[in-house]
Parts: C-alpha cells; sequence; structure tokens
C-alpha cells in the first residue's frame, strides 16, 4: 500500500477507484485520493492492523486536536485511551476479517460521526481505510445497504453535550429542527416560559449567542436529521463513500 504520511499525496492501491465499477480505467486513482482527503470535507486516516496511524488528513487531526505529524505513528489506543481505544482497536481487524466494509455510527468528541472501515492491501501488507463523516439522530440514507456491515460503538465522548441535562438536550434537539419556543413548549408539554428559559440556559452553557447559532450547534452535532440529497447529486457520488 502506498500512502505519503505526511500530505497523503499518494493512493493506497485498490483505494478510491474500488467503488467505482464502469469507468474504473477513465480516472487517475492519485486524483480521486488527493479529492477525497482535501476536497470532500471527509476525515480520512489509515492505520495497519495493531491500530498504528500511517496517514490522518487535516480534517481528521483537526478533530482530534492535533497535527497529523503528532498523532502518525502512534497507536490508536494512545490517541483513545481506555474501552474506546481499545473498541475501535477491534473494529480495525474486525475490518479485515469481514466480508464487507464496516459502516459505524457513534458520538465522539460530542459530534455524531458516520465511518466506514474498509480492508485494502492483502497478507502483512494490509491497511484499514477510514472515511469518517457527520451523521444524523436518525438512520442516514441507505442505512439498510446491505453492502455493509453496520456498527454501532458501544463507547462515546459526548463532549460539551454531557454538561446538558435530558430535558436540555431535548430542547436544543427541537431549536435545531427550527421549532418555535411555542411549538416546543406544546412538543413537551411545558410552559413557553420554560422553554425561553432553556433555551437561555443552552445560550449561556454553550457559549452561544442566539437561536440561530444554538441551532447551527444542533445541526453540527448530528442532533437532527438532515434530509438526504437530491437523487441527481447523490448519484454523482463516488460508490463506496455513504
Amino acid at each position: 500500500m502506498a500512502c505519503q504520511q505526511a500530505t497523503g499525496e499518494a493512493s493506497p492501491s485498490g483505494g478510491p477507484g474500488d467503488g467505482i465499477a464502469s469507468h474504473r480505467e477513465s480516472f487517475d486513482p492519485g486524483v480521486l485520493w488527493d479529492s477525497l482527503v482535501k476536497d470532500s470535507g471527509a476525515q480520512v486516516v489509515v492505520w495497519d492492523l495493531e491500530g498504528r496511524f500511517l496517514f490522518v488528513n487535516e480534517h481528521a487531526a483537526h478533530r482530534m486536536g492535533a497535527a497529523p505529524d503528532s498523532i502518525i505513528g502512534r497507536l490508536i489506543t494512545e490517541v483513545f485511551p481506555g474501552r474506546m481505544g481499545e473498541e475501535r482497536l477491534g473494529l480495525i481487524r474486525q475490518a479485515c476479517k469481514s466480508t464487507r466494509p464496516l459502516r459505524v455510527e457513534g458520538v465522539t468528541g460530542g459530534h455524531r460521526l458516520r465511518t466506514v472501515l474498509r480492508c485494502v492491501g492483502e497478507g502483512e501488507a494490509r491497511r484499514v481505510l477510514a472515511v469518517t463523516l457527520h451523521g444524523s439522530a436518525a438512520d442516514p440514507p441507505g442505512a439498510s445497504d446491505h453492502r455493509y456491515e453496520p456498527v454501532e460503538l458501544h463507547t462515546s465522548d459526548a463532549g460539551v453535550l454531557d454538561r446538558l441535562s435530558r430535558r436540555q438536550l431535548e430542547v436544543l434537539r427541537l431549536i435545531g429542527e427550527g421549532q418555535s419556543d411555542e411549538q416546543i413548549a406544546a412538543h413537551l408539554g411545558i410552559a413557553v416560559k420554560t422553554v425561553t428559559a432553556h433555551r437561555g440556559a443552552l445560550a449561556r452553557r454553550l457559549g452561544k449567542s442566539g437561536r440561530l447559532e444554538l441551532v447551527r450547534f444542533a445541526l453540527e452535532r448530528g442532533l437532527v436529521a438532515v434530509p438526504p440529497p437530491r437523487p441527481d447529486i447523490r448519484s454523482a457520488s463516488i460508490g463506496w463513500i455513504e
């Protein structure tokens, strides 16, 4: 597997082109790899079967709060200590035993994320490629797609969401859906002034200045189901990235 650790200029053998069946010969795998790691907004990571980071793109490194060079060469159990790291190491190994790529859903750093784990290469040269995108509170489009083995993480890191009560999370989710204080009050069976108080407390606790920022926060954290893209746009996406 070819992989330039610092910049990701080279593509893994058998990598991005695998999901394109009929016109594979028309694409330069290196261009597809660059587009994936630099342009897509996805978090892209490559590990060996011991869970050692071989490649981390800028998006993934930013989510982990470090520069790529400071992560490459470390074990996943060092970056995610305790049960979180052990579970993720198990999934790396499971990806190379499964007959299908794994589609993993879970909360990390307070964000609900969806990751596809795909084993590439053969024998001792096998590596695991992970592509992570924001998920949503609802099942993602194509969740029943039998091309993938679905996995839900048992360990999670709620991040700043740990500061919120269950009722505050409910209110935040409904704000994210665009509901007014009156609509939220009717939905939850509480007084409008109670909803207003919750909204003010959420803004203070999360450091947000108003409703619009709370809506954006709820969307970013995957608390609100996002409608699927239009079919004509979706058909243009690379097949193995959902």
